[in-house]
């Protein structure tokens, strides 16, 4: 299913989830996005289709998952 989503070319894709399987069908699909799951990734902007992790990732360990989480989201994520 994240292929099928990922195959459709959209100019931005913006997900909850927390783990990688979007990147690997990015990966798969021979897609390019700017992947950002924080807003120091929004610097590193080369141009592509953007990727955007709303509650962050497993693997930077910034996750937004707890009801205190939610309520510093905006001193967490600013730019996001």
């Amino acid at each position: 299913l994240h292929t099928m989503i990922v195959q459709l070319n959209l100019k931005n894709l913006i997900t909850t989830n927390w783990d990688n399987l979007f990147e690997k069908a990015i990966v798969n699909a021979g897609r390019y996005y700017d992947i950002i799951s924080s807003d120091e990734d929004i610097a590193r902007n080369r141009g592509f289709a953007k990727f955007i992790k709303m509650h962050g990732s497993l693997d930077r360990e910034n996750i937004i998952f707890t009801d205190s989480d939610y309520l510093a989201y905006s001193d967490k994520f600013p730019l996001i």
